[in-house]
């Protein structure tokens, strides 16, 4: 008889089979807890630009366009540079999690 292999990824899927793997401890490992917060971080994050791109847009709206106005133009100025750096921050978490902290740091 063939003996089956089992792949477990980090999400606890059977790649296999692609049945839900089981835990047989009840602790939380040292991967799971560094996954949890970083999750937990992305959340936050999301949260500060939403609330951020609300007051904003609600102290300086968008239209009508006053680019001759120095507070509305810096005002979306700063908004699109913490934007670009959340994004940013957002797809680096992507390809560390999918590459491995090498790779992802190149």
């Amino acid at each position: 008889l063939a003996r089956r292999r089992r792949y477990r990824v980090r999400g606890g899927i059977d790649t296999c089979r692609g049945a839900a793997a089981t835990s047989t401890s009840a602790t939380v490992g040292p991967r799971r807890r560094s996954s949890l917060i970083g999750g937990w971080g992305f959340v936050v994050l999301g949260l500060a630009f939403a609330v951020s791109l609300l007051y904003t847009l609600r102290s300086f709206p968008l239209l009508p366009w006053k680019p001759q106005d120095a507070g509305w133009s810096f005002a979306w100025l700063l908004q699109t540079i913490w934007d670009y750096y959340a994004t940013a921050l957002c797809l680096c978490g992507v390809i560390v999690a999918t590459e491995g902290w090498g790779k992802g740091l190149l």
